[in-house]
């Protein structure tokens, strides 16, 4: 059961796709620290993410 816990624990560390969440996170970070407003298209933008996509 420990064993099995903490693979659920870590599996996100081991996807290909968790750097890419990890780096939305900072960049999304880096950008709200500015202190300014911004719309939900100005973000996507910030961050290369194409919301039409797939």
């Amino acid at each position: 059961m420990d064993n099995e816990l903490k693979r659920c624990r870590i599996k996100p560390f081991l996807e290909e796709a968790f750097e890419d969440v990890m780096r939305f996170d900072k960049d999304l970070m880096e950008l709200l620290r500015r202190g300014k407003s911004y719309t939900r298209g100005l973000i996507l933008a910030h961050l290369n993410i194409d919301p039409l996509r797939d």
